[in-house]
């Protein structure tokens, strides 16, 4: 029960943080906007155009690759050691295959994202 509580204590607090750093940044964004303004200096269009766009990246495809590759290789050492394990105790036997194919299931989950991203568009990050 108190597994539970903490997982989900642990969720929250990291979806607060996030919405109050997000914050933060726009807030520097318009506090430098409203500096400039008030010490008189002209605002570059250009410059303006810049701050108030949402920054864009390229999804790095390359990572769900070589995550979903290590992800398999992973399951299959599982799997192997598995086998072995199996010859001392018969629980451990039946636990990690389970973990093996939980394994394997992300890493080829991982290579079909792979395989979809790889020529993907520019993606928005927030304001």
């Amino acid at each position: 029960m108190y597994f539970w509580i903490m997982v989900f204590l642990f969720l929250i607090i990291a979806v607060v943080a996030g919405s109050v750093l997000d914050g933060f940044k726009t807030k520097q964004k318009t506090d430098l906007i409203r500096l400039a303004i008030e010490r008189g200096q002209p605002i570059d269009p250009i410059m303006l155009d810049k701050l108030a766009q949402p920054k864009t990246k390229k999804l790095n495809s390359k990572v769900l690759l070589v995550v979903g590759i290590l992800a398999i290789a992973t399951a299959l050492g599982l799997g192997l050691s598995a086998l072995f394990m199996g010859q001392l105790n018969a629980k451990a036997f039946l636990a990690m295959p389970g973990a093996a194919s939980l394994l394997l299931c992300i890493g080829l989950g991982l290579l079909v994202a792979y395989r979809f991203t790889r020529d993907a568009v520019p993606v928005s990050t927030g304001p």
